[in-house]
C-alpha cells in the first residue's frame, strides 16, 4: 500500500505570471466556521483577478515584498517596505505587544526587520505565494466557462451530472476557497512570516474540503480514463483550446499535491525563523495544523483502501472454516505478499486487529484459506540471526506448527 503522503507530495513550481488584483479581490478572507460555507458561483472566463492591469495592488514579479512608496506615495518610505512580524520590536527597543491583531494590522508600530530580499525566509515566502497563484490559475483554467473542462462538460449532452461528480468531485468549492485565500495572502502591506502563518491558522478548518477530493481521487482517475477512451476527440479539443501540454488527469492531481505541500513549505519557513522571535509560535502552529490535515487525509485514504481491500477479500475468499467469520477478525490493518518456508509459491498475509490471516492467491484471482491465528494465541519471533529477512509466528495451542515468513522486496 503506497502512502499518499509519499506519492503526492511532489508538487512542482511552474513559471509565474504577473498578477493584478482588483481592489474588491484583496479584502481579507473572512473567518469560516465550516468549509461548506464557501459558496460556488459560476466561473466567469472574463474575470481578471489573475491578469489585471498593474497598479498599487500588483505583485512585484520577483518578490512578494511590496514597495511601500507605491501604497502611501512617500518616496522616503521605500526603506520600510520589507517588514517581518517575526522580528518586529518597538521603536524604543523593547518587545512589542504580542496581540495578534496588533501585529497583523499596525505595521507602523514596529521597527524595520532585518529580513532582506535575498534572505532564505524571503525566498520561502516567495515560493508559497507564487505557487499559490499558479495553483489558483490552474484550477481556474479547469473550471472556467468557455475554454475549460468542467463547464463545457456540464453543457455537453455527452456527459451526465454523475460524470462531473465523479471526475471533479468538489473542485469548484476548492477554487472558490482558494481565490479568497490567495487574496488574503496578499494584503496591502505584507508583513512577513507571522502574517502568512496567521492566514493558515485562521482558516485551517476550511482545508478540510480536501478530504472529500482526496478520497474521490482514485475513482476520479478511473472514470476519467473511461471517458477519454469513449470521447478522445472531445478531450483533445479542450486540451488544445486551453493550451495545456498535459492531459486533464495531470491537473486533477494538483489539489492533492498542493494540500500535501503546505506543511513542507511551512516546515522550511519554521526552520529558518528565530525560535525566540515574536510570531514564531504562529508559524509553528500553522505548520502543525497543515501537517495534521495532511496526516488526516492520509489516514482517511488508507482507511478507504483497507475497506475496499476487505470487501475484495470477502468476495474472493474460499474454504474459510465454518467456525470463522471475517467480521470477528476486526479492522484490517495491513496486508502484503510474503514467502513461507516450505510452501510452494507466495502467500498473502492479512493483519487484522484480532489476528493474522494467511491465504494463497489462485490464478483466477480468488484467495484460498490457509491459516488464521488469533493474536491471543500468537507468539512472534522477530529475529532469526542467520536469516535477517525472516521472522516466525507460532500458535500457542500448536507450538510444533512453526510458520517461518520471508519478507519480499
Amino acid at each position: 500500500m503506497v502512502d499518499i503522503l509519499e506519492s503526492f507530495n511532489m508538487a512542482t513550481t511552474s513559471d509565474c505570471l504577473d498578477i493584478g488584483l482588483p481592489p474588491d479581490e484583496v479584502s481579507p478572507l473572512p473567518r469560516k466556521t465550516s468549509p461548506l460555507e464557501y459558496e460556488v458561483s459560476s466561473v466567469d472566463s472574463s474575470h481578471t483577478f489573475l491578469s489585471g492591469d498593474s497598479g498599487v495592488n500588483d505583485l512585484d514579479r520577483n518578490s512578494i515584498w511590496r514597495n511601500s512608496s507605491s501604497s502611501n506615495g512617500s518616496a522616503g518610505s521605500t526603506a520600510s517596505s520589507h517588514q517581518s512580524a517575526l522580528s518586529l520590536i518597538g521603536n524604543d527597543g523593547t518587545p512589542s505587544n504580542n496581540d495578534t491583531n496588533t501585529v497583523l494590522a499596525t505595521p507602523n508600530h514596529y521597527r524595520h526587520s532585518s529580513l532582506s530580499l535575498g534572505s532564505k525566509t524571503h525566498f520561502i515566502m516567495d515560493e508559497v505565494l507564487h505557487t499559490e497563484k499558479n495553483y489558483v490559475e490552474d484550477l481556474r483554467q479547469i473550471c472556467r466557462q468557455t475554454e475549460g473542462y468542467l463547464q463545457p462538460m456540464r453543457e455537453s449532452p455527452l456527459f451526465s451530472s454523475e460524470d462531473l461528480n465523479l471526475v471533479f468531485a468538489n473542485m469548484e468549492k476548492i477554487l472558490a476557497f482558494h481565490r479568497l485565500f490567495f487574496a488574503a495572502l496578499v494584503p496591502p502591506d505584507l508583513m512577513g512570516p507571522a502574517y502568512l502563518a496567521q492566514c493558515f491558522n485562521e482558516h485551517a478548518d476550511s482545508f478540510e474540503i480536501y478530504t472529500e477530493y482526496c478520497i474521490n481521487f482514485p475513482a476520479s482517475v478511473k472514470h476519467l480514463a473511461q471517458l477519454t477512451t469513449a470521447q478522445p476527440e472531445w478531450f483533445a479539443a479542450r486540451q488544445a483550446d486551453i493550451g495545456h501540454s498535459l492531459q486533464l488527469g495531470t491537473y486533477l492531481l494538483k489539489p492533492i499535491q498542493r494540500i500535501l505541500k503546505y506543511h513542507l513549505l511551512l516546515e522550511k519557513l519554521l526552520d529558518n525563523c528565530d525560535c525566540d522571535a515574536l510570531g514564531y509560535q504562529w508559524v509553528s502552529e500553522a505548520y502543525e495544523s497543515m501537517r495534521n490535515i495532511a496526516q488526516k487525509i492520509n489516514e482517511v485514504q488508507n482507511q478507504k483502501e483497507r475497506k475496499i481491500r476487505l470487501e475484495e477479500l470477502e468476495l474472493r475468499l474460499q474454504e474459510l472454516p465454518l467456525s470463522l467469520t471475517l467480521g470477528e477478525f476486526g479492522e484490517l490493518l495491513l496486508d502484503d505478499l510474503f514467502r513461507l518456508t516450505g510452501a510452494k509459491g507466495e502467500r498473502n498475509l492479512f493483519l487484522f486487529a484480532n489476528g493474522l490471516l494467511i491465504v494463497k492467491r489462485k490464478e483466477d484471482g480468488t484467495f484460498l484459506f490457509k491459516n488464521y491465528i488469533a493474536h491471543s494465541n500468537l507468539m512472534l519471533s522477530e529475529v532469526i540471526p542467520e536469516n535477517p529477512l525472516h521472522f516466525s509466528v507460532i500458535a500457542f495451542d500448536n507450538p510444533k506448527a512453526l510458520t517461518v515468513i520471508e519478507v519480499l522486496y
